[in-house]
Formats: structure tokens, C-alpha cells, sequence
């Protein structure tokens, strides 16, 4: 079998009775992984074919998948289906029932394939996440949560209701007549209560999951867990997402990564998406193993709206990205076309026929490298910049709230598409940043200087704020976009606190928040969009950045210890994201340069500094480097790398001529994978 450094390419095989179950056709499959350098399969160890009544097991389909599988040196990572049977697909069960269902389904299989030769790895379940469901056993355990959470029954009843509501409701005497209530989400006017029943229900599946990986390591201690949630890019909160909270029990995460759940991004940035979503989760895993565990390996025809191609150069380059981005492993969808179900006939790499597309070849040209080059692919780990960019889910869940219709700065996704602002700006500047969230932001002071973006980061707690300040005491650099620091976690507003807790940061606090048509801040670099909002900001100890007739709207504050605090309370990087990119490009490169220096391949900046093309580098064990070049764009485009001693480096993938000197040219929609050594 390939070790687990070598299986960085897989797909996933469909095997189903009456569709592929012959021995011929279940050979063939695995031998064509084999034969295009995909050493790694995923199959599903679905619950209604494993046990087609009650009580009735049939391993007969899956034996003959894992022998195959052996025979020709492919390892399988295996997705259990323990919450499903038809007709439900996923979700955190409902019932004590079910949970105990779902059990007997683990004590059945695992054992039955833990100590196959051909075993790699588990995944806990297919896309875990859902929105918050009113259920038995969520229900359940949502009490208990209560009665942890708070001091009392008299604490609750202040924190939901507050003294005005009190008086038009008879406080709960029982935390057992406790039911969630579809009000609570009305109109964001009973906000805590929603708030506590979404903050419950990410810490619900998390256990689950939790639940789930327990027992399989129980059953088999030795292969490693994994699982793949689906729409990482989107809110968070509203898929009950809180990914942190999932290292205790996992050994690597995933994400199933497709044009369909990359909306935001658009046709044009697609490329940018599948980064992000690689980024997002090593910042959950705290830089630990992470994969693209679904990636379309083939066109969609009916399971989304629009439906899309894959050409074999667009495949090939998201491979590359996620690789680039961090991925140990990449994972097409899937290798042979389904019969049934709601994608007959889509994703897969394999025609009608059963034979390869250029998909295929071209994901095989990849794998081919990885294989010739394991030295430098093996071990490899990401560059990034000394720049975080910072995440809340606390804060996507008080959008998601609060939202309303029209314009994205009122949307539930309003700080993440603030966040993804900066992020493309960074990348468009050969600067990518660390993506964390904001509980796992390393405060520590030591090292070189840092910068810490805040991208409309609304929920923050005063020691939160505390925690801030320190860290730009501490010689370090905080940007803080948006309305960062705006509300605490049950949506309370800070800025008529008697203190703003950011304010000592900042070196100043808002007076008024103003509805603009189309506002800008006027910075030393130029007219940076604002979106709909401007602050009026009262100044404290802070330096004005910019001005709107005659008041101050952002400022800047040199900290103690060498720091300093940007304050742009608007909405510059959703402006970015949805309008013109190229002012906060601009801005951010008289921010970024101290934290870039110690990349070792730098993107020089030429003309305004935009560039469509993406630049990630690869440091392998020994120090060598791999630069991978994306140009996602419709038409060639030029980027001047300086890299490692003035060298020249090697082409290992994509057009030979690619580099006159330190220029690399990249063809349209193509990829050039360049190793320094």
C-alpha cells in the first residue's frame, strides 16, 4: 500500500448494487487509479447497501471493493454512514433511537475492515453540517447546555428576556420547560436566545462527531479519522460550523470544494475560493493535516442551478492550488459515472464508457510529478506570510441574526465578505496570510513584527479588546476594518459603553455611524470605497487617516512598544470584494511590506500592483522550494518572482518556456509549477 505521504491523489469510486458490483467492472476501477498515478480511493460504506433489512448485513459488494483495491496497491479511505439510512443523507440523529442505530451500525463494520491491508483512514461521515433542527435529542441536550451555561435559572431569564421583558412574560421556573420557540429568530428582536440555541447547536454536532470518532477509535486504534464538512466558504454559523472545536478528535479535516458552494466568488475567482478553503481549515486545525476531500473531477448537468464544465487545464489548477494552499491530499469527484440518484451521469473522470477524459490525464500528469518528486512534495508545508487574517463565527452568527435583504453590507455574510476582501487583496500581492479564528489568534509577543487583520470582526469581548491592545504594546500591528469590535457576543452594543473596549486601541471610539451612498475614505494612496457606511470617529489618542467633510473617519495609533492600530471603521474589503479590488490593493501594499519580508520567493510589485495570478510556495524537509503559479484569468498574464539567491528556478509542471528570467508568463486558465533547489 502507498503511505500516507505518497496517497496525496485520490478519487472516489461509486460501487452500488446493480450498478458497479461485478468483479470485472470493481477490478477495473481500482486499476485505473493505479495506472493514472491516483494512489488513493475513497469509497462510501453506505449504510441501506451494507444492510438492506434490519439486522441484515451483506459486506459481499465492499469485500470484493477492499481486495481489488490490495491488488493493485490503492489505499481506500472508507465513509461511514452511521446517521443515515434511506431516505436521510447526513445530519446529527434525532433520537436517542437513532443515535443508538447508528452505533450498531459502527460495531457491524469497523471491525470488519480495521485491519485490511488496504485501509488508510476513516471519514467519520459525508458532509457533516446542517442548519440548527428542532429535535428530540437536540432539544435534550440544548437544556443541559442551559443549565452549563448558566449560573441559575435566574441568570437565563435575565439574559433572554431583561427586565422589559420580564413584565410581559412569567419567567421560565424550570429549565425542563425550556422549548426552543420559532420567535426567537424573529426579526432579531429576542436575539439572545437565538443566539444561545446556534452557539448550542455548533457545539451539538461537534459532538456528534466527537461521538462518532470515540467509538470508531475504540474499534480500530489504529488508522486515523478524518471527516469533510461541505459550504466552508460560506457563514459558518448557519451550517452549525465551529471547526476548531473539532481538532480534539480528529487526526485531519477536509471540505468538499465545488463551484456550486463557491457562489460568492463567482465564475471568475474560482481558483481564489478553493485557496480560501484550504487556508480556513489549517487555521482550524491549527496548521495540522488537512485535505480537499471532494473536488469536481467532471461537469455538472442538474444538481446545480447553472450547471458548469470542468475543463482539464481548470481541474488540473485547482489540484495544484489546493496543493499549493496546504491540502495533503486532493480528492476528485469522483472517478466513474452514477446511474442513479440526484447525479446520474456528472463529476466523474471517466466517460460513459468507462474510459479516461483528458480530466483524468491531466489529473494523472499531476500525480506523475508528486510521484517523480516525493522529495520535495512529502513533507511539504505552506508559506505564508507574518499576517493573520481573523475569522468569527461569533460574528457571522450575529449576521446571520440580524440580516435583511439588499445590500451585502446588511447580509449574513457580511464579514466574511469583508474578510475575503483583504484576502484577495493579500493574495494579489504574493502575501498570503495566515486565515485563524479569532480564539486561536497567537497573541504571544515574541518574534518579528506581526499583523493582525480584523475584518469587520463585530463580536469581541472587552478581554478580547484587552488581548488586542497588548499584542500591539508588544511592537506588533492591528488593522481593523468594518465595524470590528462593535457588539459582545449576545449582540449588545458597545460603542454606549461608558468605555469602547477597542477604544484604547484604537485611540478613539464612533460617534455615529452614517448610511452613505457609495462613501470612501480619502487615504494618502488614493479614494478607497467604503461601501454604505462611514463613522463618525471621536478622537482620542489617534491620528487621523482620513476625513469626510471636516470629520474624522479612520485614524491611526502608534501604541507603546513600537505598535500600532489602523482603524478603517468601514467597509472597505466588502467593498473591494464586490466593486473594484484595486484601492485596497494599493492600501494594503503600504501596510503588508514589513510582514512580507521573510517570504522567500516574493511577488515584485510592477504598475498598480494587481495581478490576476495566484502565487503560493511549497518549503519541503529539506528546505527546497515550489512556487506554484495559477493564472485563472481568460488571457495570459506576467508575474516577476524574486526567489532564493537571485536563482532561476526548474519547471516541473505546465510550459517549459514559462520563465525568462524572473519573469514567469502563464497561458490563460493554465498553471506553471516552478521548484527552486
Amino acid at each position: 500500500m502507498p503511505s500516507s505521504t505518497s496517497a496525496r491523489l485520490g478519487a472516489q469510486v461509486w460501487l452500488a448494487p446493480g450498478e458497479y458490483d461485478r468483479p470485472e467492472q470493481l477490478d477495473r476501477l481500482f486499476a485505473v487509479l493505479a495506472e493514472h498515478d491516483l494512489p488513493l480511493a475513497r469509497v462510501s460504506l453506505v449504510r441501506n447497501h451494507l444492510e438492506p433489512a434490519p439486522g441484515r448485513w451483506d459486506f459481499a459488494l465492499y469485500d470484493a471493493a477492499f481486495a481489488a483495491a490490495e491488488r493493485h496497491g490503492v489505499a481506500v479511505t472508507a465513509t461511514l454512514w452511521p446517521q443515515a439510512a434511506a431516505p436521510a443523507l447526513s445530519g446529527v440523529p434525532d433520537t436517542p433511537a437513532t443515535l443508538a442505530a447508528g452505533e450498531a451500525y459502527l460495531d457491524a463494520v469497523v471491525p470488519r475492515y480495521a485491519a485490511h491491508r488496504a485501509l488508510d483512514s476513516w471519514i467519520l461521515m459525508n458532509e457533516p453540517g446542517q442548519p440548527p433542527a428542532v429535535t428530540e435529542l437536540a432539544e435534550q441536550r440544548f437544556r443541559d447546555w442551559l443549565r452549563e451555561r448558566y449560573d441559575g435559572l435566574d441568570a437565563l431569564n435575565r439574559a433572554w428576556f431583561g427586565e422589559s421583558m420580564l413584565s410581559f412574560r412569567a419567567p421560565y421556573a424550570s429549565f425542563d420547560e425550556i422549548a426552543v420557540d420559532p420567535r426567537w429568530s424573529h426579526a432579531g428582536l429576542w436575539p439572545v436566545p437565538n443566539l444561545d440555541w446556534h452557539e448550542f447547536w455548533r457545539s451539538h454536532l461537534a459532538w456528534y462527531l466527537g461521538w462518532v470518532a470515540e467509538r470508531v477509535r475504540r474499534l480500530d486504534p489504529g488508522h486515523p479519522v478524518h471527516t469533510n464538512p461541505h459550504g466552508v466558504s460560506r457563514n459558518l454559523a448557519t451550517r452549525s460550523f465551529d471547526l476548531p472545536s473539532w481538532r480534539p478528535f480528529l487526526d485531519s479535516v477536509g471540505a468538499s470544494i465545488y463551484p456550486m458552494s463557491l457562489t460568492e466568488f463567482g465564475p471568475d475567482r474560482l481558483t481564489l475560493g478553493h485557496a480560501f478553503c484550504v487556508e480556513l481549515l489549517r487555521g482550524a486545525m491549527a496548521g495540522g493535516p488537512v485535505w480537499a476531500t471532494e473536488l469536481a473531477g467532471g461537469p455538472a448537468i442538474r444538481s446545480h442551478a447553472t450547471g458548469y464544465a470542468v475543463e482539464p487545464r481548470e481541474l488540473a489548477q485547482r489540484v495544484w492550488t489546493v496543493l499549493g494552499a496546504g491540502a495533503d491530499r486532493a480528492v476528485l469527484w469522483l472517478l466513474n459515472v452514477r446511474w442513479r440518484s440526484r447525479e446520474p451521469g456528472e463529476f466523474a473522470l471517466l466517460d460513459y464508457r468507462g474510459e479516461p477524459t483528458d480530466r483524468l490525464r491531466a489529473v494523472a500528469s499531476i500525480g506523475r510529478v508528486l510521484a517523480e518528486h516525493d522529495d520535495l512534495f512529502a513533507a511539504a508545508e505552506p508559506v505564508t506570510a507574518d499576517v493573520t487574517l481573523v475569522l468569527s463565527v461569533e460574528s457571522m452568527a450575529l449576521d446571520h441574526q440580524w440580516a435583511t435583504g439588499g445590500d451585502p453590507a446588511r447580509g449574513k455574510d457580511a464579514h466574511l465578505l469583508e474578510a475575503l476582501g483583504w484576502y484577495e487583496a493579500l493574495q494579489s500581492l504574493g502575501v498570503p496570510p495566515r486565515v485563524v479564528h479569532v480564539d486561536d489568534v497567537d497573541w504571544s509577543p515574541e518574534g518579528p513584527p506581526r499583523l493582525l487583520v480584523l475584518p469587520h470582526v463585530e463580536v469581541l469581548s472587552a478581554e478580547q479588546a484587552a488581548a488586542i491592545g497588548a499584542y500591539v504594546r508588544a511592537g506588533h500591528t492591528v488593522l481593523a476594518s468594518g465595524l470590528t469590535g462593535w457588539y459582545d457576543r449576545d449582540g449588545r452594543f458597545w460603542p454606549l459603553a461608558d468605555e469602547f473596549p477597542l477604544g484604547p486601541v484604537v485611540g478613539g471610539r464612533p460617534r455615529e455611524l452614517r448610511v452613505v451612498d457609495g462613501g470612501s475614505l480619502g487615504l494618502a494612496t488614493g479614494e478607497l470605497p467604503a461601501g454604505p457606511w462611514l463613522t463618525d470617529v471621536e478622537v482620542g489618542d489617534g491620528v487621523p487617516l482620513a476625513e469626510d467633510g471636516g470629520t474624522v473617519t479612520a485614524l491611526v495609533h502608534d501604541g507603546v512598544g513600537g505598535g500600532q492600530a489602523i482603524w478603517l471603521p468601514a467597509l472597505v474589503g466588502l467593498a473591494a470584494f464586490t466593486g473594484d479590488g484595486g484601492p485596497l490593493v494599493r492600501y494594503a501594499a503600504t501596510v503588508v511590506e514589513l510582514f512580507a519580508g521573510r517570504l522567500p520567493v516574493r511577488v515584485r510589485q510592477t504598475g498598480d500592483g494587481v495581478t490576476p495570478l495566484l502565487v503560493r510556495t511549497l518549503r519541503a524537509d529539506g528546505g527546497s522550494l515550489v512556487t506554484i503559479v495559477a493564472n485563472p484569468a481568460a488571457e495570459a498574464s506576467t508575474v516577476t518572482l524574486d526567489g532564493p539567491d537571485d536563482g532561476r528556478p526548474e519547471v516541473l509542471w505546465g510550459d517549459p518556456d514559462a520563465v525568462a528570467g524572473h519573469a514567469v508568463t502563464v497561458g490563460a486558465k493554465d498553471t506553471v509549477v516552478l521548484a527552486w533547489r
